[in-house]
Order: structure tokens, then sequence, then C-alpha cells
């Protein structure tokens, strides 16, 4: 129970009465994994359909909001952080007169932050249902920016990896995974549009006694630029694709490169080793032991003016 003149206070379900809530108060229940007999026993207290309060549990990881002639309810996806990455969690919301219902299989730590926020408002009381429910939306929106950045600084982690020396391999795995993470985080942030969007321009009359509608605009707004973030994390993505990809090629020309200085390097004294084996008369004799080191030190030259033309020219060491 959130009352604008008195302390906040905790209250079981059974000893609700609605009736007795004042225009300054604001009830907030919120079930974690609930069973179908305390739904049943939250819609009895609400006055809600007990097939809308049971819709709220469901397993069901697609965005929907209805606006009914006297509540309203809708599902998010929320994303939460996690050493593995971030986790999109379900939460199901309703908001009526003067109460708002949230219902999620696990604990939500936005939901933490924002009870964390009232404990110190003394005067939360005095915001109506579709209010409190603008600022639980904008706490959705804000843990999606906090998992575009958390996720833009992983791979801005792998972008210095790679421009330092890392091994492609680890790199590459590291990417791939970044790029699953990427596109579902995308894809549930974006699956919102819908319901950030009807929300900005629906009617609130009737869970509402201040005008409500400029505070799911301004959420509508940090959606949108919530959406914008993803899609440039997702590009930086694709960019460090991209510089691992220039490393392979610049790994492989250097490969190319070392190979074809030694077969430049070979080359001549493989020449001369062939002309000098020929079956017919040399200029060397083939019985004298020295004529053996005036061809290896032939060779030697040939590899020798090979090396200076390739020092000369920047060809050996790591490309530029």
């Amino acid at each position: 129970m959130l009352d604008a003149d008195g302390p906040d206070r905790q209250q079981s379900i059974a000893d609700l009465d609605m009736q007795a809530v004042t225009p300054r108060q604001l009830v907030w229940a919120d079930l974690v994994a609930p069973t179908q007999d305390e739904l049943d026993d939250v819609a009895e207290k609400f006055g809600l359909p007990v097939e809308t309060v049971r819709w709220l549990a469901l397993d069901d990881d697609e965005p929907r909001a209805a606006l009914h002639r006297r509540y309203i309810r809708l599902r998010a996806i929320a994303v939460e952080p996690t050493p593995d990455g971030p986790s999109m969690r379900p939460l199901g919301i309703v908001a009526g007169w003067r109460f708002v219902l949230t219902v999620h299989p696990e604990p939500l730590d936005l939901l933490g932050q924002l009870d964390a926020w009232l404990a110190v408002d003394a005067i939360v009381g005095q915001l109506d249902a579709a209010m409190f429910l603008a600022a639980i939306l904008n706490s959705v929106v804000t843990g999606y920016s906090v998992a575009t950045d958390q996720l833009e600084d992983r791979v801005d982690a792998v972008d210095d990896e790679l421009l330092g020396g890392a091994p492609t391999g680890v790199a590459l795995n590291r990417l791939v995974q970044l790029r699953h993470v990427a596109t579902d985080l995308r894809r549930a942030i974006t699956a919102h549009r819908d319901v950030f969007g009807s929300l900005a321009w629906a009617d609130f009359e009737a869970i509402a006694e201040t005008h409500a509608a400029g505070r799911f605009k301004l959420v509508a707004d940090r959606f949108d630029r919530a959406v914008d973030a993803i899609e440039n994390a997702r590009d930086q993505v694709v960019g460090a694709f991209d510089i691992h990809l220039a490393r392979t090629a610049q790994r492989t020309n250097d490969i190319v490169k070392v190979l074809t200085i030694v077969s430049a390097v070979l080359l001549p004294g493989s020449l001369l080793a062939a002309l000098l084996s020929m079956n017919v008369a040399t200029p060397l004799p083939t019985d004298d032991v020295r004529a053996f080191w005036v061809i290896v030190v032939a060779i030697g030259v040939f590899a020798t003016i090979v090396l200076a033309m390739a020092v000369r020219a920047a060809w050996l060491g790591p490309s530029r």
C-alpha cells in the first residue's frame, strides 16, 4: 500500500479492502510465480476477470497490450543482466483504478529498484495507476538501455583483443556468441513497438485522475532511442566481424609473402643446380671439389642479392 499521507506498508491480499483505498493511496500487488489459487484470489479482490489475471502468468514471450473499459493489461519482456548475458523474462501487468498488479515467474531487479525508489518517496501515493504503470515501463526501457550498454562494452573488449593480436579462433567464437546475443536482444526489444506505440496514444481516463498520456509519450520516445541503440550495437558486432576478417586476410598475406620470398631466394640456386646437372658439357669440371664450392658460393650470392632487394622493397616483416 503506497500512501501519500503516511508510511507505506505491506499488506496481504486476504486483508486488502479496495473499497477503503483513498485517492491518495495506490495498491501495488507484485506476484512472483503465483499459484492458480493465488491468481483467483487476486482476481476477486480487484474485481478482474479470472482469465485476465491468469493470462498474466502465461509463459509467453510475445508483448501485447489491451485497453479495457476499467483497466489496462499488457505483457512486456524485461531484460535482466546475468553473467552469461542478458536474460529475457516476461512481465505481466494490469493497471486499474488505484491499483497495479504485476506478475512474473521469478524476481526482477528492475522492480526491486523501483520498490527501493518508492521507499524514499513519501508522496508516491499521489500517482495514479496510469502514471505508476508508466514508471514500471520506464524501468523496463532502462533495462533495455543497460543491456545494450553491456553488449557494446563486450564488443569493444573483443575489438581490443583483435587489434591486440588475440588468437582469431577464440575471438571468432566470442563474436558469434555476441552476434546471437545482439540478435535476441534486438528481437525482444523491437517486438514492443506496437505496445509502446499504442500506449502513447491510448485513453487512460478510466484508470487515471491525471493526464498520463504525456508520460507514456516520454516512455515511448525513450523506447525509440533504445531501439536505435540496439541497432547501433548490432552494427558494432558486424564491424567487429570485419576487423576479424581483415586480420585473417592480413595473416594470410603475411604467410604468402614469406613463401614468396623463400621461393625467390631458392629459385636462382635451383636454376643454377638444374643447369649444371644437365647431361651435356658444362663450363665447370664435374670431378673437381673446388667447382662444388664455386656453385655454393654462387647460390649464396644470388640468395643475398634477392634478400637485399626484399629488404630494400620492405617486403620483409609483418604488414603495416
